[in-house]
Parts: structure tokens; C-alpha cells; sequence
């Protein structure tokens, strides 16, 4: 009895250091990492594997153990996909290779691939050069509570931007308006948001919303500061941001 207690206590020993080596959490459930992608804002890093590749337990034995890759996956939400297992997955994003890396955005919208076995030392700056490029586009959160999480963080005003598919002049302020340079420059002092009026009635009737697009400055409890109303150039909307902010 007390040597299969040892026996137990060696075991649950090297299953820790197993785990402690690890470093990553690999989520399994795609839902849920796409869940955690939406809440964080972070883009989704997916292996798709299956058990009889030998270039995937390669990547696992390796370039997944690598000090640099552990470092820069701590930013990324880190999804493992059994192309055996997860047809549907697979159909969507064409995998027809293993191991394929998958970088896809918290929507699903797929940025970039890998295919087959790379070494830490090219994967390492491919993924860094992702992160980079992330933080030069506009973060917009979809999710709500996330979003003024986020600004209670940064002790910041979130602005969001409220509109439906079918809105002609939401798409112009997309297109036209966000894109512009100097919206790009003063929204690093928000924490944007978008929130589809058609989809989020409990928002919608909080905020009385009743024309698209309606732009809402909130703080960090949801309290309104101020709305705006329809399309605005970027001249016109800049200037009201910064003078919400005390710029």
C-alpha cells in the first residue's frame, strides 16, 4: 500500500512538471476558444493535427517546446483541431495538409497559414509579425462586456459605433470615416466598440436607439457622455473626440 502510495505521489510528480513545461493552455473546444478570442480581443492560433502525422508530433516535440515560442503564444488564444475529428472545421478552411497553422481572427476571418513542420526560430517572427500588424489595425470589440472591461483597465471612455447590415451610411462611416489616419490616431484613446442594433435589443432599448449610425461616448459604468447622430467625416468626428477627452 504505502509503495503504490509513492508510486501515486511520482506520478502526480511528473504530471505537474509536464504541465509546468507545457506553458500553453491549448484549448480543444473550438467554441470556447473562439469564446476567449471575442472576450480578449486576441487572435486565434490553430495546429490542426492528426495522431498518424509524424510532423505534428515533430512540431509538438519541438518548435511547440521552444522558449520563443512559448513567450510569444502567451498573446495569442492557442487552438489544437483534429482534422480527423473536426471535418467541418477543416472543410471551412480548406485543410487538405498536416500540420497547418491556422491565424484566424476572433471572428473566424483567416489571416495567414502555415503549412508543415517550421522550426521556432521561422515561426517565431512570422507570428510576431502578425501581432504587429494586429495592433496597426483598429481594435474593435464586439463583445460588450468585454469592451468596458477592457476600458475599466485602461481608464479610458469606450465609443461605439452602433449599426445594422442593411445601414448604406454605417458602411460609408466604415469605409470612409474609421480608415481615415487621423480617427485611427485618436481612437488609441478609446476603447471601440461595435454593437449591430438588429442583434443586441436589450442595448438598443437601454440606450433608447432609434436611428443608424448613432455613435455613443460611454465611461467605463456605461453612463452616457454624448452621442452623435448619422454619417460624419473624419474631419468632423475627429474634433468632437478630442474635445470629449480634453484633447
Amino acid at each position: 500500500m504505502k509503495k503504490l502510495l509513492v508510486l501515486l505521489l511520482i506520478f502526480s510528480f511528473v504530471l505537474a512538471l509536464q504541465a509546468s513545461e507545457e506553458g500553453i493552455i491549448w484549448y480543444k473546444d473550438i467554441q470556447q476558444a473562439f469564446q476567449k478570442a471575442v472576450e480578449t480581443n486576441r487572435i486565434v492560433f490553430v495546429d490542426v493535427y492528426t495522431e498518424w502525422c509524424s510532423w505534428c508530433k515533430k512540431l509538438d516535440e519541438e518548435t511547440f517546446q521552444d522558449p520563443s515560442f512559448k513567450e510569444v503564444a502567451a498573446k495569442f488564444v492557442m487552438l489544437k483541431v483534429d482534422g480527423d475529428k473536426e471535418y467541418d472545421f477543416c472543410t471551412k478552411y480548406q485543410v487538405r495538409a498536416y500540420p497547418t497553422m491556422l491565424f484566424l481572427k476572433p471572428d473566424g476571418t483567416e489571416i495567414t497559414r502555415v503549412k508543415g513542420f517550421v522550426k521556432a526560430d521561422v515561426l517565431v517572427p512570422k507570428m510576431k509579425e502578425i501581432l504587429n500588424a494586429r495592433r496597426a489595425e483598429l481594435q474593435w470589440f464586439t463583445n460588450i462586456e468585454a469592451a468596458f472591461q477592457a476600458a475599466k483597465e485602461k481608464n479610458c471612455l469606450v465609443f461605439v459605433d452602433i449599426y445594422t447590415d442593411w445601414c448604406s451610411w454605417c458602411k460609408k462611416l466604415d469605409k470612409e470615416t474609421f480608415s481615415h489616419p487621423d480617427f485611427q490616431n485618436i481612437s488609441l484613446s478609446y476603447v471601440l466598440l461595435k454593437v449591430n442594433g438588429d442583434n443586441s435589443p436589450e442595448f438598443k432599448q437601454k440606450y433608447a436607439i432609434q436611428y443608424y449610425p448613432t455613435m455613443l461616448f460611454l465611461n467605463a459604468n456605461g453612463d452616457e457622455v454624448k452621442r452623435l447622430i448619422g454619417f460624419m467625416t473624419a474631419d468632423k468626428l475627429v474634433p468632437i473626440m478630442k474635445e470629449v477627452i480634453g484633447q
